[in-house]
């Protein structure tokens, strides 16, 4: 029974409890100024109007216990005030609502109002009411702007102007009437309110110049980052300028490396004028250049810009593949390799004619996955090469070594055509002369307008002024021509001798075609008749008859009066020592 009892008390007790912290937390929230996220100024403006609106609300339930006191006939004044709080309360509704421009603007302009009605029914300017006049131009100025404190001040003083007119001229006899004593506790009780008043706008007036201060310290702060932040941008856009410009400058020089790479078929030369190239136009310490030798044992230095390059190449300076120094590495693995301090890397190979060298960047030369070399750039500065510098660079040497191996190519190709030359030269010479030593050749004169043929052993001279042109096939002269002008004072001008020249060289062209042509003709007469005897040989098998049609055809195919075939034993073992003993007894007699 008293467990049973317990628990309803202990129930109530607790809805109770609920019911007072609901209520507690409804009445504090209504108290409680609202918030409004993101607009720090709409909060701070609705935090004054609300406090604005229950100090004037306390104000005006302050001033009923004062009218009831003092009044004679409070009922006028009590329902007017009843009325400014029930304004006041739409008001707070309305703020809750994010209604706060409108609200303020109402809470002071009725505050103004209720100021003005009161000292109106005071009928006399000795009235508790006017000094507040001054507090509410304050607050217009504080809640709503200063163009709103000048409208209350121009307002108020139109007020008390007309107050002194009523009381001056008894125009309105003063409904709300109080005695000495009772005028000054309702005096009290305004100036009690004036000074609560006056200390929430000072506390007001403090907020706004601490949020002043503090926006103030917030606008120098970003004044501040502003001024960092333009300080970055100019830094960053002063850095990617740099960057662009050099980047810009390396495109420049890897196209007039291009430009000189095929500029010359000549290897040294386009060596030489890349590596002078690569320093000048990017402001490089020394570039050099190395190819690997045919052996792949050694990277043997072609090109240099600097002067202590070029005295390396003098003394024939050149690294061991895979052994030594940063090129040697290179040429062996085909990957480039950047030391931006040559001081803490131990592979660099220090060279006495590169003395000033800080940085050092070594990329290798590959076409079709082989390696031919390599080129050693080297700066005065540490940390003189970025990754987009290597990558240019990088693309440069590809291009170079492909000038290279072109380069080479073609050179191999001139070699080639040269040998080709000389051996169809010789085989040119050869065969004039054999035309020449079988008769098959003669020389012809043109001279009192008939053309005769002209005897070896006779060499007539021709009289005038003559000139002489060679007749020269495949840089061979096979002969000369001579021509000669009856006047003696005539010159041979420039025009004559160029055309005569050329003459001279259709003439050789012609008279080697020709020659080509009969000693086609010959191969293949040579090789009708290998045809026509060899095919006679093989139609029967029997040896006589071989032989016989053998020595028949080949007759009747060479034009020959008389054609011996003779058929012998071969030599025996012993015939064959007989003969070699013989041959050395004769030797050595």
């Amino acid at each position: 029974m008293n467990r049973s009892n317990y628990q309803p008390d202990n129930q109530n007790q607790i809805m109770e409890d609920f019911t007072t912290n609901v209520l507690f937390e409804r009445v504090q929230k209504f108290l409680k100024s609202p918030v409004f996220e993101g607009n720090q100024a709409k909060t701070r403006k609705a935090r004054i109007t609300n406090t604005t609106l229950f100090t004037a609300l306390g104000a005006s339930i302050l001033l009923m216990v004062a009218t009831l006191l003092t009044s004679q006939s409070p009922w006028l004044l009590l329902a007017f005030l009843v009325f400014i709080q029930a304004s006041l309360i739409t008001g707070l509704v309305f703020l809750r609502r994010g209604r706060v421009d409108e609200v303020t603007i109402a809470v002071v302009f009725l505050i103004w109002i209720a100021i003005a009605i009161q000292s109106v029914l005071f009928g006399t300017v000795f009235n508790p009411m006017l000094p507040s006049l001054l507090i509410v131009i304050y607050m217009a100025g504080l809640m709503i702007g200063s163009q709103a404190a000048v409208i209350y001040a121009f307002l108020s003083t139109l007020l008390v102007g007309l107050t002194i007119l009523v009381d001056e001229y008894q125009i309105l006899a003063p409904i709300i009437q109080t005695d000495t004593p009772k005028f000054s506790v309702q005096l009290g009780v305004i100036y009690f309110l004036m000074a609560g008043l006056i200390i929430l706008s000072n506390r007001f007036s403090r907020e706004n110049i601490e949020q002043l201060e503090q926006a103030k310290t917030e606008l120098e702060d970003s004044e501040l980052e502003k001024e960092e932040l333009k300080a970055y941008l100019e830094e960053t856009v002063e850095e990617n300028t740099r960057q662009l410009e050099r980047r810009n400058k390396y495109l420049e020089a890897a196209a007039l490396v291009g430009q000189r790479a095929i500029s010359t078929f000549n290897l040294q030369e386009m060596l030489d004028d890349i590596a002078a190239e690569i320093s000048e136009q990017l402001g490089f310490y020394h570039t050099g250049i190395f190819l690997v030798d045919e052996r792949r044992e050694w990277a043997v230095m072609q090109a240099a810009s600097s002067e202590g390059g070029k005295q390396m190449i003098a003394r024939d300076h050149r690294l061991a593949v895979g052994k030594q120094g940063m090129v040697g590495f290179v040429t062996s693995i085909g990957q480039p390799r950047v030391t931006q301090d040559i001081e803490l890397d131990r592979i660099h190979s220090v060279a006495p004619e590169l003395p000033d060298t800080r940085a050092e960047l070594t990329l290798p030369l590959k076409t079709r996955d082989r390696i031919i070399g390599a080129i050693d750039i080297q700066d005065t500065n540490p940390n003189a090469f970025t990754d987009e510098d290597v990558a240019v660079l990088q693309t440069m040497a590809d291009q170079i070594a492909l000038a290279v191996e072109n380069t080479r190519l073609f050179e191999q190709a001139q070699e080639n055509l040269e040998e080709i030359q000389r051996v169809y030269g010789e085989y040119s010479q050869q065969a004039w002369i054999d035309t020449y030593q079988k008769n098959l050749l003669s020389s012809y004169r043109y001279a009192g307008g008939v053309i005769s043929k002209l005897d070896k052993k006779l060499s007539p001279e021709i009289s005038g002024n003559k000139v002489t042109i060679p007749v020269n096939v495949r840089g061979i002269t096979i002969g000369e021509i001579e021509m000669a002008k009856e006047d003696q004072s005539a010159v041979w001008s420039n025009d004559e001798i160029k055309l005569l020249q050329t003459l001279s060289d259709q003439l050789g062209a012609a008279l080697d075609s020709a020659r080509l042509f009969n000693e086609s003709q010959l191969r293949a007469s040579s090789e009708q008749v290998i045809s026509e005897v060899s095919s006679h040989l093989w139609e029967t098998m029997d040896i006589n008859t071989i032989l016989k049609n053998t020595a028949q055809n080949l007759r009747q195919s060479l034009d020959l009066p008389e054609l011996t075939i003779r058929m012998s034993p071969p030599p025996t073992e012993q015939s064959q020592n007989g003969s070699s003993l013989q041959q050395e007894n004769v030797e050595n007699n």
